[in-house]
């Protein structure tokens, strides 16, 4: 199955189950101590460490998100791999971030940043051979040629 056969419910859902979990345990933190209205600032140093890995987790999943569309037709790169792979940096990441070990949180995170490079690298070369092609026959739309050796 691919994205084309099912518009990213196989390719983003085991990064999307990773956020989830975050989100849930912030959750569930929040509302099992004091801390559950957000605007006393009652979060303990545990929480604002969920919190703060779950905003990093949100925005490197919607780099993912946007690298797996913009990437979607490209056949050269395996992304259900990818999608198996960010999930379980981004899992890494997350368990090195809360238990402040950096033993986990380095490959965590420069697997998940190497995975969305590889994407946006995929995107852009992508659009750059869009870009250059031309229509041989249209004469309208052929990028001009320059022709080193130019009659006198």
């Amino acid at each position: 199955m691919c994205i084309r056969d099912s518009p990213g419910s196989v390719l983003t859902g085991p990064p999307l189950a990773v956020l989830l979990a975050n989100i849930l345990r912030v959750g569930s933190i929040r509302f099992q101590t004091a801390a559950a209205n957000p605007l006393i600032g009652r979060e303990s140093a545990r929480l604002r460490a969920h919190i703060q890995a779950l905003e990093n987790g949100f925005q490197q999943t919607f780099l993912f998100s946007f690298g797996l569309v913009a990437n979607s037709e490209n056949s050269e790169i395996d992304l259900h791999a990818l999608s198996i792979c960010f999930a379980v940096a981004r899992l890494a990441y997350w368990i090195g971030y809360v238990q402040r070990d950096p033993t986990w949180r380095v490959p965590g995170f420069f697997a998940g940043i190497g995975i969305n490079g590889l994407l946006v690298w995929g995107a852009l070369r992508k659009f750059g051979s869009t870009l250059l092609e031309t229509d041989e026959t249209d004469e309208n739309h052929r990028w001009p040629m320059i022709n080193v050796h130019t009659q006198r």
